[in-house]
């Protein structure tokens, strides 16, 4: 891909930090510590908007007083749309989220709000069940119910009952799996909502909130990128379930200026509470199974 502005420049060639966008060395300049183009300049000086300084190792933007207005960097999905497009943005915000989580939080400008956050847990979400029912029909439900027939044949052996339909069940889970993609973006935002409820319940509660309850679902939108990382079955799953509240832990640091240790507990004890109201429905369906087939 040559440079933006001179196509037959190929090599050479660098990226502007706030656009992505490929520039040779003619076109780029320092400002402020990055390399950055000529329209990108402008349009930060124009906005008010601020790039950090480069940061020392350990530095932290997060003094309980500090609005941080100097250390304030773009998000590309609420400012950056119009110059990228908004597939474009989209990507460079949720790569920023997940891969630069404390340079991305610690930046966000809590002065302002923008519900376009909103786009990323819909999003994620959706990317995350889409791969979870792509590895069970590819051969991940195959296995589960191959495990859970022969445990209800077993039973029905011990008790001379007759064991559940195993087309039934399978019909009703690929259900389950599927119909769940459509119904992903839905509940990424509920998701959000709940668990920034219960995040921002637990700050005021302790007087940790120094930022609205806007800021607190902005700030955990964000943080669900990582999410999208369950298009690769299983192992993306896990890796970006774990990811997920690691950027939720630092989201939740930065946006309200607290410590560590606030921030760790104000995201977890929501999600101990989610997994046990999951596990219960999923262990009163597989006792359901098993009951059935001794009947």
């Amino acid at each position: 891909m040559p440079c933006r502005h001179h196509p037959d420049v190929e090599t050479g060639l660098s990226t502007c930090y706030r656009c992505g966008h490929r520039y040779c060395a003619d076109c780029l300049m320092e400002f402020r510590g990055h390399a950055t183009c000529a329209e990108c300049k402008a349009l930060v000086i124009a906005r008010d908007d601020v790039v950090p300084p480069p940061r020392q190792a350990g530095q932290r933007y997060d003094s309980p007083g500090d609005d941080a207005a100097e250390h304030v960097v773009p998000v590309a999905l609420e400012t950056g749309r119009e110059e990228l497009g908004a597939v474009r943005a989209l990507w460079r915000t949720m790569l920023d989220a997940t891969f630069h989580p404390g340079r991305f939080f610690e930046g966000l400008d809590t002065r302002r709000m923008s519900w376009a956050c909103l786009v990323v847990p819909c999003v994620a979400q959706a990317l995350a069940s889409l791969g979870l029912a792509v590895a069970w029909s590819a051969g991940l439900g195959t296995f589960y119910l191959d495990f859970v027939d022969r445990a209800m044949q077993e039973q029905a052996r011990r008790t001379g009952g007759t064991p559940f339909p195993r087309e039934q069940m399978e019909q009703l889970l690929n259900l389950s799996f599927w119909g769940g993609v459509p119904m992903a973006p839905i509940n990424g935002l509920l998701g959000v909502f709940i668990a920034a409820g219960a995040v921002h319940l637990y700050l005021l509660v302790t007087k940790q909130a120094r930022r609205p309850f806007e800021q607190t679902v902005r700030a955990l939108s964000y943080a669900q990128a990582p999410l999208a990382m369950g298009i690769v079955p299983i192992l993306g799953a896990t890796v970006g379930q774990v990811w997920a509240v690691f950027t939720s832990v630092i989201a939740t640091r930065a946006v309200h200026r607290t410590s560590t240790g606030h921030a760790v507990v104000a995201v977890l004890w929501p999600l101990v509470a989610i997994c046990v109201c999951c596990c219960v429905p999923y262990a009163a369906f597989i006792a359901f199974v098993v009951a059935s087939s001794g009947r």
